[in-house]
Order: structure tokens, then C-alpha cells, then sequence
């Protein structure tokens, strides 16, 4: 199995916290420069204060000689916000599943970890 992972943040300005995350996504696929083979649904997700949105895609991989799937995620908290782009082979979708689900469900954005060993957060939020 091989997979990649790339997460990007940062603090927005006031006035795009309420731009919609499903919009954000439309716009990020729209710059994707491979062929986009297959388009997925949006799947929001709501877990006051935080919103995330993400969506699927498979691509053709010119430099792999094969198709990819792409995940692309926009989650935001307040002024934080972060871009993931998750990365797979087709076969390998069930086998990272899981993965995507614990990201999914464990994420946080825009929370201060004051000790990484005990993930004891502190409230500090941009």
C-alpha cells in the first residue's frame, strides 16, 4: 500500500469564515492540472465550531502511469483553517479507509496542544 498525505493551515480574515467549505472545495478541485477521470460527492461534516468538507476524485497520474485517488479536505475552526489532500491507489481504497476515518474523526484545527505527550489542549483559539 502507498498513500501520501498533505495538510496545509492558516489563520483566515473575518470576512471568508463565511464563505461556504463546499465552495472552497469546488474551487481547489477546479486547480487540480490532472484529468479528472472521476468526480465524487461532497460529504460535510459538522462538529460545532468546527466545519469540515471533502470530496474524492480519481485522476490520471501521468507521472504514475495510472489513475489516482485524490481526497481533498477544507476544515475550519473560527480564523484556522486547513487543506488536506489525501492520496491513494485505487486498490488500496478499502485498506485506507480506516485511516481516513480516524483522520476524519479525530481531527482538530485551531486548538492549542500544550503538551503533546498528554495532548492536553489549552483554549487558544485563532
Amino acid at each position: 500500500m502507498r498513500c501520501s498525505l498533505g495538510l496545509s493551515w492558516h489563520v483566515i480574515p473575518h470576512s471568508a469564515m463565511h464563505l461556504p467549505l463546499r465552495s472552497l472545495l469546488l474551487n481547489g478541485s477546479a486547480t487540480e492540472k490532472r484529468q479528472i477521470v472521476q468526480f465524487g460527492g461532497i460529504c460535510e461534516i459538522a462538529r460545532p465550531p468546527l466545519e469540515v468538507a471533502w470530496l474524492q476524485m480519481r485522476v490520471a497520474d501521468i507521472s504514475e502511469k495510472r489513475e489516482m485517488c485524490t481526497r481533498m479536505c477544507v476544515a475550519r475552526m473560527e480564523c484556522t483553517q486547513a487543506v488536506m489532500l489525501f492520496e491513494f491507489r485505487p486498490e488500496d481504497e478499502l485498506a485506507v479507509f480506516g485511516i481516513w476515518e480516524t483522520l476524519l474523526a479525530t481531527l482538530a484545527v485551531g486548538e492549542y496542544i500544550a503538551d503533546t505527550k498528554t495532548g492536553e489542549r489549552r483554549e487558544k483559539r485563532g
